[in-house]
């Protein structure tokens, strides 16, 4: 069994003092729509570390893409804030999207779907050529680099969504269930280029997924939130060091597992607010 209680998981995580990226301090965004409000996020409160890898997992409807919107700046909250601390303060927004429907231009080639977001920032034609297809070669693609969309598989498609998020050098890179649409193999190996590829070059990365044994996998630590309307249950650390093999760490990981499993089917009335 893990040794620890999700609780005092916690409270060791937070004292171990890192430098913060950004903060959500008590974030809730409710909709308005023609059947009434919606509450979608209610008072989330969450600090983020620079160069963590940190999952978000909860069940369908809990608002963790809009918290995703919500630290991208696309979307304001109704209450609350996000702060970007430190040198990240002036590039509030820099961030990298990725999600599950990959969203290719399928008129544009590999290597001009990746320098897409770079034309948008004025880098000249040779120098996005050159950082487009250097990011190609990192995730595998660089012998398609003229091929379009359609020629590609799933997963190509999904490696070169990840590329095009990662070649600007935004700091952080938010991925909404990037992996959800890929079968299992495609999925675990696009687990293995993910992780690779972040070890090289170091972002804070937001991942959503509804996959627990995902979470527990890729993220340094995991949050876990109830369902509508969403708010944080527990904040996990992973306590397994990378390379990470779940099958050596079977025990510990299942139990984990099973601890996070349990927070989830906890009826809303007995979870402590």
């Amino acid at each position: 069994m893990v040794a620890t209680s999700l609780a005092d998981a916690s409270a060791t995580y937070a004292s171990r003092g890192r430098a913060r990226h950004f903060t959500c301090e008590h974030v809730s965004q409710t909709f308005t729509g023609d059947r009434g409000e919606v509450v979608a996020l209610t008072d989330v409160s969450l600090a983020v570390d620079v160069n963590e890898f940190l999952c978000i997992v909860g069940p369908s409807g809990c608002g963790k893409s809009t918290l995703l919107r919500i630290i991208a700046d696309l979307q304001t909250p109704t209450a609350g804030t996000v702060r970007f601390e430190g040198e990240h303060a002036e590039h509030r927004g820099r961030s990298g999207l990725v999600v599950q429907e990959h969203g290719t231009f399928p008129w544009l080639s590999a290597v001009d779907n990746v320098a897409f977001g770079l034309k948008l920032a004025g880098i000249p034609t040779a120098e996005r050529r050159v950082r487009a297809m250097a990011f190609l070669e990192r995730v595998g693609l660089a012998a398609f680099a003229n091929h379009y969309p359609h020629e590609l598989s799933v997963g190509m498609r999904q490696r070169l969504g990840i590329g095009r998020a990662m070649v600007g050098h935004a700091p952080l890179l938010l991925m909404d269930e990037p992996f959800g649409a890929l079968d299992a193999q495609t999925r675990r190996h696009m687990q293995g280029e993910l992780l690779g590829i972040w070890a090289a070059d170091r972002r804070t990365v937001v991942f959503v997924t509804h996959d627990i044994d995902e979470a527990v996998l890729l993220g340094d630590r995991v949050v876990v939130m109830s369902g509508r309307p969403g708010r944080i249950l527990a904040d996990v650390p992973v306590p397994f060091a990378r390379p990470r093999d779940l099958r050596r760490d079977a025990a510990e990981s299942r139990a984990l597992v099973e601890d996070i499993w349990r927070l989830l089917d906890t009826p809303p009335a007995t979870v402590a607010r």
